[in-house]
């Protein structure tokens, strides 16, 4: 998996993004993780599809905008990623996911 991922971020098959590169007033940020993982923490304005519910609910999100997918830690993200793209909408994944987001005070600016 970790291969196949690297190979695509190479290629430039799927655009990874850090957290301080985004604006989230601007973004639209979709969080694929279960129903219980979502409750027990999440992005503030995060909306939650759980993955293996994505291809029923694709009418429910905006071509218009850029999408911002995160997950725990970034493989369930890179799933539903690709499934967006290949669904024809604007679509980043989060790198390290909900875990990275978390960390008290963010990452530093190195980092960013």
């Amino acid at each position: 998996m970790a291969g196949m991922v690297a190979a695509n971020v190479v290629r430039g098959d799927v655009s990874l993004a850090k957290w301080g590169n985004i604006s989230q007033e601007d973004a639209f940020l979709l969080d694929v993780r279960e129903p219980e993982e979502f409750k027990a923490g999440s992005i503030t304005g995060a909306t939650s599809i759980p993955l293996g519910q994505l291809r029923k609910r694709l009418g429910e999100l905006r071509r218009n905008r850029p999408i911002w997918v995160s997950c725990r830690v970034g493989q369930r993200s890179y799933i539903k990623v690709r499934i967006l793209q290949q669904n024809g909408f604007d679509v980043h994944n989060l790198s390290g996911g909900y875990s990275t987001w978390e960390v008290p005070e963010r990452w530093p600016s190195t980092y960013s």
